[in-house]
C-alpha cells in the first residue's frame, strides 16, 4: 500500500479545494472523520483512501453544506471498515490507530443511549468502542429502539456484517483501473473497499426488494 504525508495529501486535494490546510486534516481527525497510519516514530501517514474520503467530506461540507456529524454518519458505513483494516506496510513500520475513544457519559450524551441500552449493546457485540464509529451505531440504535426494535433484536444484523467482510477477505478481489485525474497524482482505487461499497448497494436494494414484495 502507498502512504502518503500530510503535505502530499494537500497537494492532491487543492485542485478541487484549494483552500484545504494542513489544520483542516488534522481537525478532522479530532473529529473522528479521519484515521492517518502513524510510523514508528509517531508521523501521520496516509493512504489513497484517506485521500477520497477528505475529498468526499469537503464535497458534502461545500456543496450539501452538511455538519460534520451528519457528514459522519452518512460515511460511516461506506469508509470505516475498509479504512479500519487497513494493512500496515512494514519497511515504514506503520500502522493505524483506532480513532479517538470518549469516556461513557460522553458517549452517551451525543448518542442518546441510556446506560442499560449501551451494555445491552455492548453484550450483542454491537458496540465494541466508543470512537466516532460507535457514535454512528448508537444512534442508529437508539432511533431503531424508536420503533420497538432492541439490540438482542440486532445482533443478527452484526452477523451478517460480519459474514460479508468474511466473505471479501477470503475471495480473490481483482483491483480496478487506475484513475487519473489531471493535474493531480494519480488516484489507485482500494479494491476491498470499492467490493464493500458494492455490496452495501447490494443489500440496500436487496432490502428494498424484499419490503416491496
Amino acid at each position: 500500500m502507498e502512504w502518503l504525508s500530510i503535505g502530499e495529501v494537500i497537494g492532491a486535494v487543492q485542485h478541487r479545494y484549494p483552500s484545504i490546510t494542513a489544520s483542516k486534516v488534522r481537525y478532522l481527525e479530532s473529529r473522528g472523520l479521519v484515521t492517518p497510519a502513524r510510523t514508528s516514530g509517531g508521523t501521520r501517514r496516509y493512504s489513497r483512501s484517506d485521500v477520497d474520503l477528505i475529498l468526499e467530506i469537503l464535497k458534502l461540507q461545500t456543496e450539501e453544506f452538511l455538519p460534520l456529524d451528519i457528514i459522519s454518519e452518512r460515511l460511516s458505513a461506506q469508509f470505516v471498515s475498509a479504512n479500519a483494516h487497513a494493512e500496515a506496510v512494514s519497511s515504514d513500520h506503520v500502522t493505524r490507530p483506532p480513532g479517538p475513544i470518549m469516556d461513557t457519559e460522553q458517549y452517551l450524551g451525543r448518542t442518546g443511549l441510556t446506560r442499560p441500552v449501551l451494555e445491552a449493546c455492548q453484550d450483542q457485540g454491537l458496540i465494541d468502542r466508543l470512537d466516532a464509529q460507535g457514535v454512528v451505531i448508537g444512534r442508529l440504535v437508539a432511533k431503531l429502539g424508536e420503533h420497538g426494535l432492541e439490540p438482542r433484536h440486532l445482533r443478527s444484523i452484526r452477523l451478517s456484517a460480519e459474514r460479508v467482510v468474511d466473505l471479501v477477505d477470503k475471495a480473490t478481489v481483482r483491483p480496478a483501473r487506475d484513475v487519473f485525474v489531471e493535474g493531480a497524482a494519480a488516484t489507485v482505487s482500494d479494491p476491498r473497499r470499492d467490493v464493500l461499497k458494492l455490496l452495501i448497494d447490494l443489500h440496500t436494494t436487496l432490502l428494498m426488494s424484499v419490503a416491496r414484495d
